[in-house]
């Protein structure tokens, strides 16, 4: 009877190691997707950036076009200027000219401003697209690890189904 006790524990044993081993091999496709949804994130992040920099840019081209009609504007006014009867109307159309230089001054400060936030988002573009090319290679040696371990996991889950195959031929029927 006592062996009999003995080869139960060891089928017992074996079948804790079966089960620990179907487990980790169940456990790693999760901890690829959790993996992979941080490099998801990571990629959103640069899209982001790269579309915050393209809306910037798209920013500055329309200010210069704004500081390009202003001028028009102005070249057409001093062109009337020349070409007035009274008084009163050149002063309305030098009051046109100075209001349209004050809004060139004005866009030619968003300008700069939205230079100097193309800097920073050029900086962001540039840092997010190094963190995921890091990202990516550590996530690829991480996925590469797992799929070992998992191989690995499945060697020995073989391994210790055929010891536990044996095991249980060598236990009699009624035990």
């Amino acid at each position: 009877m006592l062996p009999d006790v003995a080869k139960l524990l060891e089928l017992q044993g074996a079948d804790q190691e079966i089960r620990k081993l179907q487990e980790e091999i169940a456990e790693l496709p999760k901890r690829i997707a959790v993996i992979e949804q941080k490099l998801a994130g990571t990629k959103a992040h640069l899209e982001k950036a790269r579309a915050a920099a393209k809306a910037d840019e798209s920013n500055r081209k329309k200010f210069e076009s704004a500081i390009q009609d202003l001028q028009g504007k102005i070249s057409k006014y001093r062109d009337q200027s020349l070409a007035v009867k009274t008084n009163d109307q050149y002063k309305a159309l030098l009051q046109e000219i100075q209001f349209a230089e004050g809004e060139i001054r004005i866009n030619e400060d968003r300008i700069l401003e939205v230079m100097v936030n193309v800097d920073a988002r050029d900086k962001d573009v540039k840092a997010a697209e190094t963190k995921l090319k890091a990202e990516t290679a550590e996530i690829e040696k991480e996925k590469e690890d797992a799929r070992r371990v998992t191989s690995e996991d499945q060697k020995k889950l073989v391994e210790w189904n055929a010891k536990r195959d044996g095991l249980r031929s060598e236990i009699s029927e009624d035990i």
